[in-house]
């Protein structure tokens, strides 16, 4: 039996915290003793983890002044801080806190640093404050994963490191996604003969909800009728409902914050849009496909691998506010290219396998 501990900030909504708890709740119980700790306290999908599953959670909040007290801390006083216990296996599986408080365990301790988007570099600079500390850190562990091809190949130009690097997809709980789905949504603002577009994730600068909004404005503007939805909660939440009500958008566009069950409400849009300006491999665009919702998404990392590298299953545009506006009325104005990218989604199903996801992390796991 292998002790593993999974460290993350907390359990909260955001993509990488949910594909965690997918990882965690398919691997084999009788192989591995897993412990997913977070650093700080709260988090929804904490009620989502398997009963089997050990959970510690951190005593306090996430607020600014404890990821301060995290970045001012030595890794070493950090370890002590946090870990109590003997693991074979830690994983740092976000990026930043929880990579730091790792990287203090003992030098033959066994250990994987995840890496969920493109924006890593920053992330862990912040938490070791210079480009020497961070650099020591990372080569005591004895593997670096990232979401995609191309956070690895950024991380393997970035810092030297070469060996030991690996590329593991997202766990998505197809069989969740889909029941889920099933399920009729709230949505009498939404009847009628219009489209209905939906996108999935936190309300922060990294999802480009801002330039989507932008667009949906240039584009009703130009006499194109359809209606936006936005799941999810986040610090631009404000900014946003002030341009959609300034714009006078909000018989059109809906924040429509956390939704415990956003699958209902993909599955009865006509397609969905990622907007993001950085990614790692999204799981929101995954979740659509898994359901055959055509998407268009801007050309961040991980697209391509869901999307195919011309397309082949969705659309990807540029990573631009003018790209982004093509791509959108495209699929506005050509029927036959929505139905084109549905067919293409449900032959793409293949490719969020749940048993190919977990058994290739089980096996890195095993190997170091």
């Amino acid at each position: 039996m292998i002790r593993i501990l999974f460290l993350l900030p907390n359990l909260g909504g955001g993509g990488a915290e949910r594909v965690l708890v997918n990882l965690v709740n398919h691997m084999d119980q009788d192989k591995f003793e897993i412990t997913v700790q977070t650093l700080f306290s709260g988090g929804v999908n904490r009620e989502l983890l398997h009963e089997k599953i050990r959970y510690l959670e951190g005593h306090f909040p996430l607020k600014r002044g404890q990821r301060i007290f995290i970045k001012l801390i030595p890794p070493r006083s950090l370890f002590r801080r946090y870990i109590k216990e003997h693991y074979d296996v830690m994983v740092a599986y976000m990026h930043g806190a929880a990579t730091k408080v790792i990287a203090g365990s003992p030098r033959g301790q066994k250990k994987i640093a995840w890496l969920h988007s493109e924006t890593y570099d920053a992330s862990l600079r912040s938490f070791f404050f210079s480009r020497r500390a961070m650099m020591q850190s990372l080569t005591r562990y004895h593997a670096v994963v990232g979401v995609s091809k191309t956070i690895i190949e950024s991380f393997r130009k970035r810092t030297g490191i070469t060996e030991h690097t690996h590329v593991r997809y997202n766990t998505n709980d197809v069989e969740r996604v889909v029941r889920l789905s099933r399920e009729t949504p709230e949505l009498p603002f939404l009847c009628g003969e219009e489209p209905v577009v939906c996108t999935v994730g936190n309300l922060r600068f990294v999802k480009g909800y801002d330039r989507l909004l932008r667009v949906c404005k240039r584009l009703f503007d130009e006499g194109k009728l359809f209606k936006l939805i936005i799941i999810g909660e986040g610090k631009e939440r404000k900014s946003l409902q002030k341009y959609i009500n300034k714009n006078q958008m909000g018989n059109r566009i809906f924040l429509l914050g956390f939704q415990a069950n956003p699958y209902s409400y993909l599955r009865n849009s006509d397609f969905f849009i990622c907007s993001s300006r950085f990614e790692g491999l999204s799981t929101a665009v995954s979740e659509a496909m898994i359901l055959g919702i055509p998407v268009v998404s801007t050309e961040v990392s991980g697209a391509k691998e869901i999307l195919g590298g011309s397309s082949e299953y969705g659309l990807i545009v540029g990573n631009t506010e003018e790209a982004l506006y093509e791509g959108v009325k495209r699929f506005l104005s050509e029927e036959e290219l929505i139905k084109q990218y549905k067919a293409a989604a449900i032959r793409r199903k293949d490719f969020f396998s749940v048993a190919d996801t977990v058994r290739s992390v089980e096996e890195l796991i095993t190997s170091i």
